[in-house]
């Protein structure tokens, strides 16, 4: 008897990477985990007018036939809509059961990736029956034995066939596609895929749609912005080259724009700053600047009153903005700007001070936020985010994961945490995210793949 691998196996099922106008959506953890598990199953060829009454008797005889869930794989198929490799036919010889005794072990049994087509064991007089290809079940769930046995106990089925039917095995996606490009690529690949129009594992595909129809006319603006406030922070020495902006997700253009922010890690509020070692002020880092700097616009809203500073006339860069009157109880959130692009936009329009946290809001970040930044953005409840580069070593969002230690270039974009913060069910906040396309990131600045952006 041949020796199967009844236990789940872990192998890349994902087509192409969806890219949509210069925006990659990146995949929830979950969605990650349909993309590496697949489970064999047994497959039996059969005569169609057989098909129903067959599959009540596996039913009846199995309990446990639908106990793991392949609603998402087509029951019967058509040897014609098979993928390639299995429509091949092998030479089969009804009247001689040994002739696969050597290969397989076993004449009712086939190896993967072949297939007796089950017509060449018909007799003669039912031959021009259609022959359909049934899916029975992952082979843990019945032993091959007492499958064969219940498929001779089945009467209808011995009276199309000269000899007992041709059972094999194949590898199929355990999990439901979560794109219709993905049960396209898996049709091909694997088994005839079936996708319901919905996501069980992440963001549905039109909420998706809506907000790259509207994000498509903004990502390119407010990522030069958000490049800029990182560029100079740099120039300031206040932190990396990393910034952020934050703006109105409901406004329909660039005007909706409400913050920008830069890096700040090295700026203290005892010192211009602390030096370029260790991981700096940790409330600094350019994400957190810029929801601290919309929870303090709000609060200048309900109370009144404007944020306090002097707007740079030109905005050209001189020096970095330090408040006369330090506190050294607050400054250390640094929710105050600190450079001329980040006074400017501090000072534009109103944010509503009766808004609940970030809701509505969309963040724009040049780099993947580190674990503490995607949990500040996940409690701050924004509607999106977009990143421009993958922090392959400390980035938060992304839910593939590499073995540790990575060991890929600074520039790969291959690997990662694998935390998914974005979208996971444990967590009480969901938002969808997206990455810049290759040719979007060619104008955010590369930095040391080991800071926590």
């Amino acid at each position: 008897m041949g020796t199967l691998a009844h236990q789940e196996e872990h192998v890349c099922l994902s087509p192409e990477v969806v890219k949509q106008d210069g925006l990659v959506r990146l995949k929830t953890k979950l969605e990650v985990k349909t993309d590496e598990n697949v489970v064999r199953v047994w497959v039996v060829d059969i005569p169609a007018k057989c098909a129903s009454g067959l599959l009540d008797h596996l039913r009846q005889s199995f309990p446990d036939l639908d106990k793991i869930n392949l609603q998402h794989l087509r029951r019967f198929v058509k040897p014609e809509f098979l993928p390639g490799h299995l429509k091949e036919p092998v030479p089969f010889n009804i009247t001689n059961p040994n002739v696969y005794s050597e290969r397989d072990s076993s004449n009712s049994l086939r190896s993967p990736g072949t297939l007796a087509r089950p017509s060449q064991g018909c007799n003669s007089s039912s031959s021009s029956h259609a022959i359909l290809s049934m899916l029975v079940s992952p082979t843990r769930i019945i032993s091959e034995d007492v499958l064969a046995d219940n498929l001779k106990a089945f009467g209808p089925l011995l009276d199309y066939l000269d000899g007992p039917p041709i059972v094999w095995t194949t590898t199929v996606p355990l999990l439901p596609p979560n794109t219709a490009e993905q049960a396209e690529y898996w049709s091909q690949r694997y088994w005839p895929t079936v996708y319901k129009g919905s996501n069980p594992f992440g963001p549905h595909p039109s909420i998706l749609s809506r907000a790259e129809q509207d994000l498509r006319s903004k990502v390119g603006h407010f990522m030069s912005l958000a490049s800029q406030a990182g560029t100079q922070a740099k120039t300031y020495g206040l932190g990396d080259e990393v910034g952020a902006v934050i703006a109105d997700g409901s406004a329909p253009d660039s005007g909706s724009l409400m913050i920008v922010a830069g890096d700040a890690r090295w700026r203290c509020p005892v010192a211009e700053s602390v030096g370029c070692e260790g991981r700096g002020n940790v409330m600094g880092h350019a994400v957190m600047r810029a929801i601290g700097m919309v929870a303090r616009r709000r609060l200048h809203s309900v109370e009144g009153a404007n944020p306090e500073g002097t707007p740079f006339g030109d905005g050209k860069v001189t020096q970095p903005i330090v408040s006369e009157k330090m506190d050294t109880t607050t400054d250390a959130f640094l929710e105050q700007p600190l450079t001329p692009i980040e006074n400017t936009f501090y000072h534009q329009g109103a944010i509503p001070g009766d808004g609940y946290l970030c809701v509505g809001l969309d963040i724009y970040t040049t780099h993947e936020p580190c674990v503490m930044c995607s949990m500040a953005v996940l409690h701050s409840r924004f509607r999106g985010i977009v990143f421009g580069r993958r922090m392959v070593r400390t980035g938060g969002l992304t839910a593939e994961l590499a073995p540790p230690p990575c060991t890929h270039s600074p520039n790969s974009e291959s690997c990662g945490l694998g935390y998914g913060m974005f979208w996971r069910g444990e967590l009480n906040w969901k938002l969808p995210a997206w990455q810049l396309e290759d040719q979007g990131r060619s104008s955010i600045p590369d930095v040391d793949q080991n800071i926590h952006a």
